[in-house]
Parts: C-alpha cells; structure tokens; sequence
C-alpha cells in the first residue's frame, strides 16, 4: 500500500514524498530502492524525494488513505 504527497519547500517549489507500508513482513525493503527504480521511468521533478516506511497509515471508515494527515506530520527539509 502506498501514498504519494507532496509537501511545500521554500527554495524548492514542492517535494514529492511516498509514504508505503510493506504487508509482507518477509520483504526487506530500503528507503533508496523505490528511489533508484523510479528514476530510471520518471522525469526528475516526479520521483520522490523521500521514502516513509509506515506500519499502517491514516484511513477512513472507508478504507481510503487520509493524505491531509499525511501532508500535516510532513515537514519539509530544507
């Protein structure tokens, strides 16, 4: 399961965040491999600049991912 936001960066314009939760526990996933294999499908300003590995994230009744919290506990690095 994955989200991508984007948050506000003041030198920057935006950056893109993936949020992903790994339902496998046997998987080992790093935070530079979705990287690396993005930026080989993806123009540069479209990959993310940063990998959030969650144990769950935020949803509705619904089951839809609640990306307004998700932009709220982001803060941009500058």
């Amino acid at each position: 399961m994955t989200a991508v936001i984007d948050a506000s960066h003041e030198k920057l314009g935006e950056w893109v965040y993936a949020y992903i939760v790994i339902l496998k526990a046997e998987l080992q996933v790093d935070e530079e491999s979705p990287i690396r294999c993005s930026k080989g499908q993806l123009a540069a300003y479209e990959y993310p600049c940063r990998i959030i590995i969650h144990e769950s994230l935020p949803m509705t009744a619904t089951r839809k991912i609640l990306q307004r919290e998700l932009t709220e506990e982001m803060t941009p690095e500058v």
